[in-house]
């Protein structure tokens, strides 16, 4: 604000001055304009009295010649009359000329021309009579001549003034415009002196702003490499805390996977899987927390089923809300689109904040998701979404809900003695809404629970279905479905190799390992691999200049080159992963890495189902033949699914179709049933139709593998 008022103050003297300035410009000129205008009049009027003493010289000298010839007959002095009267026409033409502006003195040159008109005709018939032989001059002519020359003299003497009146007059003039030039020099001298003390001023002005201008850029130079380094630690600081949790999160999930699912160590191992997840997550929200300070937080929108994505939730908070002896609701707008333009991942992100924070501070009642839509009038694809996350817990205090939004920010809550956190949730809650244009409030009764909602006023949505966003939550991952290869390990970290190493230990693909950039291109030269997961920090040789030398090999450029790194993401350093043909983050897991290499690793072709015929136990199956639950499952699936799946053959419906499988594998304990869903959902991941419809194919095999009838299918499968 103080800063506008000193910019309008400027702005106001800045006037002043132009104004002062061309005032000065215009009364100087205004002084030269009416001097020069003075000094013209005086020079016309001096020169119209002249040609008016002129006349009255031409006068007396045409009566000295007309004299002169009647009392001696000279024809000379007759010559010289006629010479003097032939002049007087043109000196009367400009006399009336040149007082055509002044009607006074223009009346007094024809009154003094008709006079001399008069006097002329007179003396011409005194010419006459001379040259008829008369002599001499008559005394009554004498006497008119006389009396002629008198007015004439009067009517000049009425307005050309006498030479002193003259002068005097002309100096009262000049003497007025001296003065006048005198008062209008000073001041314009004072308004320059003032012109001058003001651009002093302007200049000292503008020396005080430019320096601080100079202050601020420095500031903000400043400003911006404190973000810069700020940015670099958290970089480096996510690199360097990654690491070793890719080893813990990696080892942990070995260690659970081959413990019994009931033994003391295995829940052992789930808790050190859970404790650096929960690590993990409060790195990734200071991550979120940095970017979204200095506006590097993306938003990718796309088409999302959010019926889907609350079931999610409700899947993955399902577990630890059961443990609490909770209530679980879960509430969607009958109005909610299929698909409505959102960030999906951002969105579950939001979402999983709030129902952590819910779960924290709730001991016992109920937490509530609700998907609210509200059509927006007079738009016919806009609308209104809300989500809101309802608690019985304690509330919070009064004075505190917007506290509760600030990074790090913790309110004492009484009676929950274990609500540990960072105190960073709420806060990327409201820092994501608003990076997707939406708001979030809070209502609270202190003792009694709370509600969040999260706003979007304005959300696209389409009416055709959204891609499935949920992946299967099955991890039964079997490498062998690969075909076997070679694979190049490059990385320095020893844990790295050896997690890697066990992931593949039990497989038939053959596993070899470089510490550094340089000793990969030394084996690479030797002999090529089918794929090679290079890390990307690294000593003596990184992994993009490795991949950049790789690519000039003998057919590397065709190599299939992973990079594996713990950067925070795939845009956290400019061209992190460029060039390479693939991309995993630490810490991964085996799906990770699995659905990463079957991008480039084809499916063995020498695995097939078992013959119809072929014993159930043979085939690797722990499903009795005719198994009732499964069988009817897989018939059911069938008769519905199956052909939902063939009618559309949309890739969504062909992944949930796998799933449903999957889990169904993993609920009977059913290798085979797994090997199959694993195989259509590969393909659908490639978008490779030819081989989801040669998958789909075979389930009739499958279920006869399985000791299943194989029942028709319905008239709406054949349609």
């Amino acid at each position: 604000m103080r800063a506008g008022l000193k910019s309008r103050i400027y702005g106001h003297l800045v006037t002043v001055w132009v104004a002062l300035s061309v005032g000065s410009i215009a009364l100087a000129l205004m002084v030269w304009l009416r001097l020069g205008n003075s000094l013209e009049t005086s020079l016309h009027t001096a020169r119209v009295e002249l040609g008016l003493v002129d006349v009255l010289a031409s006068m007396r000298a045409v009566e000295n010649a007309e004299r002169g010839y009647l009392l001696t007959g000279d024809q000379a002095q007759l010559a010289a009359l006629s010479a003097t009267e032939g002049q007087l026409p043109a000196k009367f033409a400009w006399l009336i000329d040149a007082t055509a502006d002044a009607p006074t003195w223009q009346a007094a040159v024809r009154q003094l021309q008709g006079t001399v008109g008069r006097q002329l005709q007179a003396l011409h018939r005194l010419i006459d009579a001379r040259r008829r032989g008369a002599v001499g001059i008559p005394a009554a002519a004498a006497n008119q001549e006389q009396r002629d020359l008198d007015e004439l003299q009067a009517i000049v003497a009425r307005v050309v003034p006498g030479p002193q009146t003259f002068l005097a007059f002309e100096a009262t003039g000049a003497r007025r415009q001296m003065q006048r030039s005198l008062v209008i020099t000073l001041a314009a001298g004072i308004l320059s002196l003032g012109t001058g003390v003001f651009a002093f001023y302007l200049a000292r002005v503008a020396s005080e702003k430019e320096q601080n201008e100079r202050l601020l850029a420095q500031q903000a130079l400043r400003a911006e490499r404190v973000a810069q380094e700020k940015s670099l630690f958290m970089a480096n600081m996510s690199h360097e805390i990654r690491t070793p949790m890719n080893a813990i999160l990696g080892f942990a999930e070995m260690l659970a996977t081959g413990l019994p699912a009931a033994s003391r160590e295995h829940r052992q191992a789930l808790a050190i899987q859970e404790s650096a997840s929960s690590l993990l997550q409060l790195i990734n929200n200071i991550l979120d927390l940095s970017k979204a300070e200095v506006g590097r937080l993306e938003i990718h929108r796309e088409l999302t089923d959010l019926r889907e994505l609350t079931d999610f939730m409700r899947m993955v908070f399902a577990q630890q809300i059961a443990r609490k002896g909770l209530r679980f609701d879960l509430v969607v707008s009958a109005d909610l689109p299929t698909a409505v333009l959102v960030d999906r991942t951002r969105l579950r992100q939001v979402l999983v904040n709030l129902l952590a924070n819910a779960l924290k501070f709730t001991a016992q009642g109920s937490i509530t998701l609700r998907t609210l839509w509200q059509f927006t009038p007079g738009k016919s694809d806009l609308g209104q979404l809300a989500l809101e996350v309802q608690d019985t817990g304690t509330g919070i205090p009064p004075g505190k809900h917007e506290a509760i939004f600030q990074p790090f920010a913790q309110v004492e809550t009484p009676g929950i003695a274990n609500a540990q956190g960072s105190g960073l949730g709420l806060s990327i809650v409201r820092r994501l809404a608003e990076r997707m244009d939406g708001t979030v409030t809070v209502t609270s009764d202190f003792g009694r629970g709370s509600l969040f909602r999260v706003t979007f006023p304005a959300v696209s949505y389409s009416r055709r279905s959204a891609d499935r966003s949920v992946p299967g939550d099955s991890d039964a991952i079997d490498f062998n479905r690969l075909r076997p290869a070679t694979i190049l390990v490059v990385d320095d970290n020893a844990l790295n190799r050896e997690l890697l190493a066990g992931m593949f230990d039990p497989t038939r693909h053959s596993v070899q390992f470089a510490t550094n950039g340089r000793e990969a291109i030394a084996r690479l030269r030797a002999a090529l691999p089918d794929l090679v997961l290079m890390d990307i920090r690294m000593p003596e040789m990184d992994g993009r200049t490795a991949m950049t030398e790789i690519r000039k090999l003998p057919r590397g450029d065709q190599l299939p080159i992973i990079a594996v790194t713990a950067s925070s993401g795939p845009d956290a350093e400019p061209g992190a992963t460029a060039g390479f043909s693939g991309y995993v983050r630490k810490p991964f897991t085996r799906r990770a890495i699995y659905d990463e290499i079957a991008r480039f690793l084809p499916l063995d072709q020498s695995w097939s189902l078992p013959a119809p015929e072929t014993d159930a136990r043979s085939a690797g199956t722990k499903v009795a033949a005719g198994s009732p639950a499964l069988g009817r499952e897989l018939i059911r699936l069938q008769a519905t699914r199956l052909a939902k799946v063939r009618a559309t053959g949309a890739i969504s419906d062909v992944k949930d179709f796998a799933r449903q499988l999957s889990e169904l594998a993993l609920a009977h304990d059913c290798p085979m049933l797994q090997q199959y869903a694993e195989e259509l959902r590969i393909a659908a991941d490639d978008y490779a139709s030819i081989r989801i419809d040669k998958c789909l194919d075979q389930f009739p095999a499958l279920l006869a593998a399985l000791g299943q009838p194989n029942p028709s299918l319905p008239s709406a499968a054949r349609a």
